[in-house]
């Protein structure tokens, strides 16, 4: 678990729960996404307590999943909650080669910024839903989700606040909401 009021000193194992959900709570849980990230192994679910978390997340320092059906990774918001990661990036880069990781219920507000959703060469099977993906301004980065990974999803999001105007984009690649080089995608029902 993490939380807006949690703490980073907290272990991993003191940082879960073998109850339902409900029963942990900010005083078990770790305060920074990327601290949490480090916990987890196949089959592991993250969930993020409701609030906004200012970070840039680096994925190099987590496990992979091992399949979708029952040893995936899943980076999840609290039931009932909504986690926000503000104004930073979310990036898979070139050769961290993970697979098999699921963000379920996440928003992405990147909040006016040129950061970006950025899934790497060798990564593969990384699947986004559910979620919000928006307000980057995309004045140097090719797109708010760019990349050269295979196999990803990206789901029943809602998408928006995309791009730069043509005068201010500064990227040789031009600026986008979706800049992706890839192959074997699913982009659907995204809003």
């Amino acid at each position: 678990y993490v939380a807006t009021q949690g703490s980073d000193g907290v272990s991993c194992a003191n940082a879960t729960c073998s109850t339902a959900p409900g029963a942990c709570t900010n005083t078990n849980s770790q305060l920074t996404i990327a601290n949490g990230l480090t916990c987890l192994s196949a089959g592991d679910t993250l969930y993020i307590r409701g609030g906004t978390y200012a970070e840039t997340l680096n994925m190099a320092n987590m496990n992979s999943g091992t399949n979708f059906t029952t040893g995936a990774i899943m980076i999840a918001s609290y039931p009932g909650e909504t986690a926000t990661m503000l104004g930073g990036s979310l990036t898979f880069n070139t050769g961290d080669n993970k697979s098999y990781i699921i963000f379920d219920r996440i928003d992405l507000d990147f909040n006016g910024t040129s950061a970006n959703f950025y899934l790497g060469d060798g990564n593969h099977h990384i699947r986004f839903a559910n979620g919000a993906i928006h307000e980057s301004d995309g004045t140097n980065s090719a797109g708010m989700v760019a990349g050269q990974a295979y196999a990803i999803e990206i789901l029943n999001n809602d998408v928006y606040g995309a791009g730069a105007p043509a005068s201010n984009c500064t990227s040789p690649f031009g600026c986008y909401a979706f800049y992706y080089t890839g192959h074997d995608a699913m982009f659907d029902g995204n809003l």
